[in-house]
């Protein structure tokens, strides 16, 4: 054996390993278990990709040697991500493994419901979320909840009397000036029509026909339904 196919023996399977505990990290930090099923999904999808490239390389006579390996690698990721999910969770280190079952939908009480002036862009949208309710994760990696946002409902205006907007539901736990910090920075926004506290979205009544703004294109967003039990509460803000 040469030395350039023992080097290949191991670095390809060093790779496979670390991009599995990569994978189970990544899948033991995400807020919820609907999120985490994305990793799972991109660990097969990899390992697939890295199957072909095996194939690939199987198929001449040169690159054999390293299509076996490279192949070998493919089965050794899948096996490392659920040996280390199983090990993590027997550690305690799973973030939303025994975390309660969360329901939410149009049907469910919220803590707050943000419906958005109509005639904005995705952009707007997007880069005013981006700032509100989300943070950089400390590794660099993706974006996480600001503390106290537990989870978020895109309403499309079917939803929300012509508007477009959201719902956020908030930790029982967050500090009351942080609480209202947040909501007086929603408020205020220029890009938002009204801001509800403790209401279902299905139960808030029209406040007004939507008018679009002259010369803004009405945007859209996709989205996907929740089944949620629950129901209204409360008067409304702003």
């Amino acid at each position: 054996m040469s030395r350039s196919q023992k080097a290949l023996i191991c670095v390809v399977p060093a790779l496979a390993i670390s991009l599995g505990v990569f994978l189970v990290n990544s899948f033991n930090r995400e807020p919820s278990g609907y999120v985490a099923v994305y990793d799972a999904v991109a660990m097969w999808m990899l390992s697939l990709l890295v199957l072909l490239v095996g194939i690939v390389l199987l198929v001449f006579r040169r690159t054999r040697f390293s299509g076996w390996v490279v192949a070998a690698a493919a089965f050794l990721i899948p096996i490392v991500f659920f040996v280390g999910v199983k090990v993590t969770e027997a550690a305690g280190l799973n973030r939303w493994l025994n975390a309660p079952l969360i329901h939410f939908g149009p049907d469910v009480r919220h803590s707050l419901i943000v419906y958005y002036k109509t005639g904005i862009s995705n952009t707007e949208i997007s880069d005013f979320q981006d700032v509100q309710l989300y943070q950089g994760r400390p590794d660099g990696h993706g974006k996480d909840f600001k503390p106290g946002i537990r989870t978020f409902l895109r309403l499309i205006p079917d939803q929300a009397h012509g508007h477009y907007g959201f719902a956020l539901d908030l930790d029982s736990g967050m500090r009351p000036d942080q609480r209202e910090s947040l909501i007086s920075s929603l408020s205020s926004s220029p890009l938002v029509f009204k801001v509800y506290r403790g209401v279902a979205p299905n139960s808030i009544p029209d406040p007004a026909p939507a008018t679009p703004l002259p010369g803004k294109p009405v945007v859209g967003y996709f989205y996907r339904e929740a089944s949620a039990v629950g129901k209204s509460a409360h008067p409304l803000l702003h």
